[in-house]
C-alpha cells in the first residue's frame, strides 16, 4: 500500500468509532451514526443476530426514505447537472433507472 493511501486509511480510522447500544453494533462516522452491516460485525467480532439484522433493516429503510425525499426536493438545475454527469459516464441514449425510486431517465 502506498504512503498516501495508508495515510487516508489511518485518517479514516480515527474518525470511525464502533459501539454497542442495546445489543446492536453501531458505527459513528464523524458524527453520522449508522447501524453496522454484516461485514462490519464480522470484522470486529460482533455477532450477526436477529436483533442486529432487524436494526440494520430499519436503518436501511429509513436511509432510503430520506433519499427519496431528497430526490423529490431536487431543483431542475440539480437534475439537469446530474443528467450531464450521467451522460458523460454512461453515454447518450442509455436509460438509467434509479433502483430506489423507480425513476427512469434516458440520456
Amino acid at each position: 500500500m502506498n504512503k498516501d493511501v495508508k495515510k487516508l486509511h489511518e485518517a479514516h480510522a480515527t474518525h470511525v468509532k464502533e459501539f454497542v447500544q442495546d445489543g446492536v453494533l453501531k458505527v459513528d462516522v464523524g458524527g453520522d451514526i449508522r447501524v453496522a452491516d454484516r461485514e462490519r460485525c464480522a470484522k470486529v467480532g460482533h455477532p450477526w443476530s436477529a436483533e442486529q439484522a432487524k436494526a440494520r433493516e430499519a436503518y436501511v429503510d429509513e436511509s432510503i426514505r430520506q433519499y427519496k425525499e431528497a430526490r423529490q426536493r431536487m431543483t431542475a438545475e440539480a437534475k439537469a447537472e446530474e443528467q450531464v454527469e450521467m451522460r458523460a459516464t454512461f453515454g447518450p441514449g442509455v436509460t438509467v433507472v434509479d433502483v430506489f425510486t423507480g425513476e427512469k431517465v434516458t440520456l
